[in-house]
């Protein structure tokens, strides 16, 4: 059944975008469903003094955050919402950014899957508007000024995001003059199967993420942990939600694992996948390839500012033929796709891709 509903919508209010390729949950239609955000919503208040009571409680600094999911798993995940009963977890600070809040890792921006700028947080509350997008066909993009969550003038951090078929592209773009020290990262719970220079390659079960740095050439991913779980003494007793105990009864913050049936916390471990962005580079553009099975099309790089003036690009298939996958010759499946429009965010010069690290 048809459900005729659009594939992609923006949600300018909420600096909130969300694109999937189709509303078909069946593997055989290889959905892929991509939500990215910009600012909190308090970041929209201006003039005067912050009121405690237009501090969003539950915000964290995740400013340029997304997550990715297709068929059966989700690829790039949100880590939540961290104990209550932590102390001070609510407590933003009176400048809503120094308060004992952000010493947690699921509210920082560096456990979000998004940028570190200079080894600081960003400012949780700072605006981090869409300063365009579309949502029109094959092609469905956003792009993010988040320039004010790092405290840098506008314009000075950029981040978009992009479906064009099936494939995402993440592409940030930083004043190197005013930004270094940036750290670009994602989290899943995905088993790795390799990192290895530009190339990483996940999996669940027989399912597999493939990413890659198609700009700059000398970035390279690196595989790590989150830092571990710290305990904190807690509060009076009577703050707690169903503990046990008197004042100074350790509260730890949540493993650093993914959900499971409803539980928190409960499920695979989760790993960072993160790159070290080199110095005096402006733009970092990273392919996302979720439940890839084969020969993918790598697009070229295009500034930022081309993705705001031109059309989206349209996709055509051609002619189906074959390519290897893991040593076995098969049949191309949706392979590949050529750019067709001389006024779209790339060039029309395609680039093949194979998802076999070997």
């Amino acid at each position: 059944m048809t459900l005729g509903l659009s594939t992609g919508k923006v949600f300018h209010s909420a600096d909130l975008a969300c694109f999937r390729n189709t509303w078909s949950a069946e593997p055989s239609a290889r959905p892929v469903y991509l939500a990215i955000k910009g600012g909190n919503v308090s970041g929209r208040l201006s003039g005067g003094a912050q009121r405690p009571e237009d501090v969003i409680l539950h915000a964290q600094a995740d400013a340029g955050t997304f997550i990715l999911g297709g068929a059966r798993h989700r690829w790039v995940s949100d880590l939540g919402s961290d104990d209550y009963d932590l102390p001070g977890y609510f407590d933003h600070g009176s400048d809503t950014r120094s308060g004992p809040r952000w010493q947690y890792y699921r509210s920082q921006a560096a456990g979000h899957n998004t940028l570190t700028i200079g080894g600081r947080d960003q400012v949780p509350n700072a605006p981090a508007r869409i300063v365009g997008s579309c949502v029109d066909g094959d092609c469905k993009w956003v792009v993010f000024d988040l320039s004010a969550a790092y405290d840098k003038p506008a314009g000075t951090v950029r981040r978009g995001a992009a479906l064009i078929g099936r494939q995402v592209v993440i592409q940030d773009e930083a004043d190197p003059d005013r930004c270094s020290d940036i750290s670009w990262a994602i989290h899943t719970a995905a088993e790795p199967v390799t990192v290895a220079g530009s190339l990483a390659r996940f999996r669940f079960g027989e399912d597999y993420l493939v990413a890659r740095i198609l700009e700059p050439a000398g970035a390279r991913f690196e595989l790590a942990l989150p830092p571990p779980p710290r305990s904190f003494p807690s509060g009076p007793a009577h703050q707690l939600h169903g503990r046990a105990g008197g004042d100074g009864v350790l509260v730890s913050e949540l493993p650093r694992c993914d959900d499971q049936a409803g539980k928190r916390a409960a499920g695979a471990p989760i790993r960072r996948l993160q790159i070290v962005w080199p110095a005096g580079t402006r733009r970092l553009t990273v392919l996302l390839l979720p439940d890839c099975d084969g020969g993918e099309l790598a697009l070229p790089v295009a500034p930022l500012d081309h993705w705001l003036a031109r059309r989206p690009v349209r996709l055509s298939g051609l002619p189906r033929r074959g390519y290897r996958t893991r040593g076995v010759h098969v049949t191309g499946r949706d392979f590949p796709v050529r750019l067709r429009s001389a006024n779209s965010i790339y060039s029309s010069r395609d680039v093949q891709m194979n998802c076999d690290p070997a």
